[in-house]
């Protein structure tokens, strides 16, 4: 995971988030709860502060809006635990429920975050329930003496964003201000919370924002004194999840102690970002397309490795093939969780094709029996029409990786072989397509990561 400015000099933050067990994970209720308005930087009071009460509108009794927080209840129960795999997708299948912070010397108490859809349906209403996750630094070097965080605010806003002329959001809906006892510092904590009492209204469109800031207490005037040791723990987009969120997030500061000035107006990108590239590739079955270059695999859209194969006997299922090899960073620890990136297509040459024995097939190379296991078998719904199109989708999950890995040669490798199977005899052969092949093995979970939360409408 790499943190990347952008408009300004490209230096990451961190190279890696850091897994926070959901053990770990206290659960704590509001006392207070209060309706707001964001006007600039001044967060204004718009309405009684009151005992909070829980009426038990949580997160899964009603309907999702936004979801970046996966909670485990599928009843509407309570409490509404962090966990994972609610969208048919797991990263860590081991430890449901974990999260990710970026170490007690990361300091974001404030962050905006866009979102670029919403569940259907559910844009422009109001948010009765909310869930959120987050950690308060304990002591480090730099930060002796941390402090305790006592308000949590969140606010909206429907404010459009345009990624060549980056401005942070201006306008803002009405918001909530929570109160809670002191989290202490060290705590990793989630909080399901009941907003009857004061309703979150959502932007009218399915693009937008959210706001959120930890605060040691409130000043003079009502505005929250932010608590520079605070920090979200950190979720996100999952393919099958109906609300996405994009890498774009405005910061106050940039992570550093002593940085926030009380404007979140430092634009960051949370983006996947540890990749091998191939250094090779072979064409192991059929015949490649154009000029061998393993340029056309390393990550430019349109410039592709096309390889046909001619044509097969009854039962043939190899009917085309390629083999690469990915270089990986030396001084990254691989864990088990890869992503595929790139787009891989097979193509029967003209012949329409409606057969369900027809597969895209992913094998690795296994470093200690030598052999070329199969990993992914994909049977997608083929086209119906000319080509008899298969595809792979942009981001495959491959588990348990280590005994695919060299570690025998510098930089460490993984080999990964394509192929298309099919039970028919391919009359005019197939043509195997692939756009760019890079793995990412960084296994930090969805991308891209943002603030671990979620609202939900009542039933």
């Amino acid at each position: 995971m790499a943190l990347f400015a952008v408009g300004m000099a490209q230096t990451p933050i961190r190279t890696r988030p850091i897994l926070v067990p959901a053990s770990n994970m206290k659960r704590v209720v509001p006392l207070f709860i209060q309706p707001i308005q964001k006007i600039g930087n001044k967060i204004i009071h718009v309405g009684p502060k009151v005992p909070y009460v829980e009426n038990h509108h949580y997160r899964r009794i009603g309907n999702l809006i936004f979801d970046s927080y996966e909670g485990n209840s599928t009843n509407g129960g309570n409490p509404d635990v962090p966990t994972d795999g609610l969208y048919g997708e797991t990263f860590i299948p081991t430890a449901p429920g974990n999260r990710w912070y970026f170490g007690d010397d990361f300091y974001c108490p404030y962050s905006v975050t866009h979102y670029t859809n919403v569940f259907p349906g559910q844009a422009g209403k109001d948010a009765l329930g909310f869930d959120f996750v987050m950690h308060v630094n304990a002591a480090t070097a730099t930060d002796p003496n941390p402090q305790s965080v006592t308000v949590v605010d969140v606010v909206m806003s429907g404010d459009g964003f345009d990624v060549n002329n980056p401005m942070p959001p201006s306008n803002y809906l009405n918001g909530v201000e929570l109160t809670y006892g002191a989290i202490a510092p060290g705590s990793f904590i989630y909080s399901n919370v009941d907003l009857t009492a004061s309703p979150l209204p959502m932007p009218t469109s399915t693009n937008g924002w959210y706001a959120i800031l930890f605060a040691t207490g409130l000043d003079g005037s009502g505005n929250p004194i932010e608590c520079p040791n605070a920090q979200p723990l950190y979720w996100g987009t999952k393919v099958l999840n109906p609300s996405v969120v994009d890498q774009y997030e405005y910061l106050d500061g940039d992570s550093s102690f002593g940085s926030q000035t009380g404007t979140a107006d430092q634009l960051f990108t949370f983006q996947f970002g540890s990749y091998g590239t191939a250094s090779d590739y072979t064409v192991t079955r059929g015949n490649e397309q154009g000029t061998h270059d393993v340029a056309k695999l390393q990550g430019t859209p349109g410039s592709d490795v096309v390889v046909q194969q001619a044509l097969q006997s009854v039962l043939s299922f190899n009917n085309a093939e390629v083999t690469a090899t990915i270089q990986l960073d030396p001084s990254v620890v691989v864990s088990n969780l890869t992503l595929l990136r790139g787009v891989v297509v097979a193509k029967a040459n003209a012949i329409p094709l409606n057969d369900p024995s027809a597969k895209m097939v992913m094998y690795m190379k296994n470093n200690t029996t030598g052999a070329y296991d199969v990993v992914k078998t994909i049977t997608p719904v083929i086209n119906a029409g000319t080509d008899g199109t298969l595809i792979i989708a942009p981001s495959i999950p491959i588990t348990n990786i280590s005994k695919y890995i060299n570690t025998n040669v510098s930089p460490p490798t993984v080999s990964l072989r394509f192929a298309v199977k099919h039970a028919r005899p391919a009359l005019l052969g197939w043509r195997l397509t692939i756009n760019y092949m890079s793995v990412d093995y960084d296994t930090i979970g969805p991308d891209p990561l943002a603030p671990s939360l979620a609202f939900s409408t009542p039933n």
